[in-house]
C-alpha cells in the first residue's frame, strides 16, 4: 500500500497483517539486505514503480541511492518511469510492472521506446508482474513474455479473487 491507510495508490483498500510504518521499514531493510549480499560484484538496481505504492517504492529506492551513491559498482535507476530495459550480452530485457500497458502496446513497446537497444540484442524477453501468478507466454514477434509471481502469500483480496501463488503460508 501507499499510505498509513493501508490504500494502493489508486485507493484499493488492502487488508494487511501489520502497520504501515513497520512495513515500510521492513521493505527498506529487504532492499538493502538484498543490495548488500549482492553488492560485492557490479550491480544496477532499477526502479519500476506498479500502482500499490509509488510513492514508497520510490522514496525506498531514492533513498537507497543516496546512502550507496558513494559505491562505485552499485549503480541505480530511480525515477518515475514504468518501463526500463538492461541489455545482458545479447539479450535485451525489458521490465514493466504491466499495470499501464494497453493490449495493442504489449508486443510494441520494447522496440519502439528502446530502438537502439533492440538493434544491438539478438533475443529479448519483457518481465512483468501485474497478474501476481508465474506465467510464461509463447514468443511473440521475437519477444519472450514472462509475467512473475508475487513474493507473498496470498491475502485476503487475492483469495477472495480466486488469485494463485506458488508461495505457501
Amino acid at each position: 500500500f501507499d499510505n498509513v491507510e493501508g490504500k494502493t495508490s489508486g485507493g484499493t483498500e488492502l487488508d494487511t497483517d501489520s502497520r504501515p510504518f513497520k512495513m515500510f521499514k521492513k521493505a527498506f531493510e529487504i532492499a538493502m539486505y538484498i543490495i548488500d549480499n549482492t553488492g560485492f560484484v557490479p550491480i544496477e538496481v532499477k526502479s519500476v514503480l506498479g500502482n500499490h505504492s509509488q510513492m514508497v517504492e520510490f522514496s525506498v529506492f531514492w533513498a537507497l541511492s543516496i546512502i550507496y551513491r558513494d559505491v562505485r559498482h552499485i549503480k541505480f535507476d530511480v525515477d518515475e518511469r514504468s518501463r526500463k530495459v538492461f541489455v545482458y550480452g545479447k539479450n535485451l530485457v525489458g521490465l514493466a510492472h504491466g499495470n499501464n500497458i494497453g493490449k495493442a502496446e504489449q508486443d510494441l513497446w520494447l522496440q519502439n521506446e528502446f530502438r537502439q537497444e533492440w538493434a544491438n540484442c539478438d533475443y529479448a524477453e519483457v518481465h512483468t508482474g501485474h497478474l501476481h501468478q508465474e506465467i510464461l507466454f509463447s514468443e511473440k514477434g521475437g519477444i519472450t513474455k514472462r509475467t512473475n509471481p508475487t513474493l507473498k502469500i496470498i491475502d485476503k483480496y487475492e483469495h477472495d479473487h480466486a488469485w494463485s501463488s506458488k508461495k505457501v503460508v
